[in-house]
């Protein structure tokens, strides 16, 4: 490979049906309208990517190969940015007051991603280098696609091989099918409807479980990096002191409720069931550590000026009186999930710089 080439992941999000959406309306609030949702892409892609450029009604971002160790974290890249775009949307819908053609089609609107895994060249424009190349052309190309006609789909995520091999996720359960373009050649894609994965995930997060015992750490890096220390597993095994990190999967083959992280040290296992789970913003885990008794540990992360605060609650329930359980609690966490949180803190200030 030439000296100035580069491997890495290139993901355009296009608006779905503003071509139509512009027809015979108001530009001045179209422009509005889409300066906006634009926001919400920008906002929601950059970071872990780069942007390349704003194009009309699409955005362009990259990549490196590593900008994500966790294949997942960019599929949850993608949904948590469809979402934004989604409720932005919807209260764009319901605050208006205005009878204008685009304002009252604002729900017309959809988003979809084309991801691509490939090489590219570096080229300055207008003072921001974007990659350049056949397989940034072909991620171009593959907006224009069968997906929509195939399975009735306006909000969706297309992936080619080439990206689902470098993310090591399961496809199993995505769309299939084959796109054909001249001079590029057949290119093998899979699909996942946005809309029915929006609508799964809860808006708000559950209600907190009484804490006691909480810890908060600030951080110099985005939540979605954050997100990936705290669940993938080879970065969970290097902050929870001399143990191993293991997932496994719920039916379906993606993190989420079900999922369970089981935790080796010495000659034993502790098992930390999923429960909850809104990434980038939430979830909660459930520790048994013997008959009758229940942990639940709740990390939510919250953007600052400078990067994540992060922080986690406790709460232990059982067949004790609260007082007792508190107490209980506090000292196994002082004990044993201080020293977690210390190490990473020590691995993400030490990474970052």
């Amino acid at each position: 490979m030439a000296p100035d080439v580069e491997q890495g992941y290139l993901v355009l999000a296009d608006v779905s049906g503003y071509t139509g959406f512009l027809a015979g309306i108001e530009l001045e609030h179209a422009s509005g309208i889409l300066g906006g949702l634009i926001q919400e892409m920008l906002d929601g892609l950059s970071p872990p990517f780069e942007l390349s450029e704003v194009e009309g009604d699409a955005v362009f971002v990259h990549g490196p190969a590593d900008v994500v160790d966790r294949g997942e974290t960019l599929l949850e890249v993608i949904e948590s940015t469809y979402a934004r775009f989604r409720r932005r949307r919807e209260v764009m819908a319901a605050r208006t007051t205005c009878t204008c053609g685009a304002c009252s089609r604002i729900d017309t609107l959809d988003l979809k991603f084309v991801t691509h895994f490939g090489d590219f060249a570096w080229q300055a424009l207008a003072g921001r280098r974007a990659p350049v190349g056949s397989d940034v052309n072909l991620t171009h190309r593959l907006l224009k696609n069968g997906v929509e006609a195939d399975t009735g789909w306006r909000g969706y995520a297309l992936f080619t091989d080439s990206a689902l091999t470098r993310l090591g996720v399961d496809a199993g359960s995505m769309h299939r099918r084959t796109e054909s373009y001249e001079h590029l050649g057949d290119v093998s894609v899979a699909s996942v409807d946005l809309d029915e994965r929006f609508r799964s995930v809860p808006e708000a997060p559950l209600e907190p479980a009484e804490s006691h015992w909480s810890a908060t750490l600030d951080l110099p890096i985005a939540p979605a990096a954050v997100w990936e220390w705290l669940n993938d597993p080879a970065k969970r095994s290097r902050w929870v002191g001399e143990r191993t990190v293991e997932v496994e999967l719920p039916p379906g083959g993606r993190t989420g409720p079900g999922a369970v992280y089981h935790c080796y040290h010495g000659n034993g296992v502790v098992d930390h069931t999923i429960v909850e789970w809104r990434p980038f913003s939430s979830f909660s885990e459930e520790v048994r550590p013997r008959a009758g008794f229940r942990a639940l540990l709740t990390w939510r992360l919250d953007t600052t000026g400078c990067g994540t605060r992060l922080r986690l609650d406790i709460g232990l329930s059982g067949p004790l009186p609260g007082a007792v359980r508190r107490r209980l609690c506090r000292v196994f966490a002082e004990r044993e999930v201080r020293g977690d949180l210390a190490r990473l803190e020590r691995e993400i200030l030490g990474e970052a710089a």
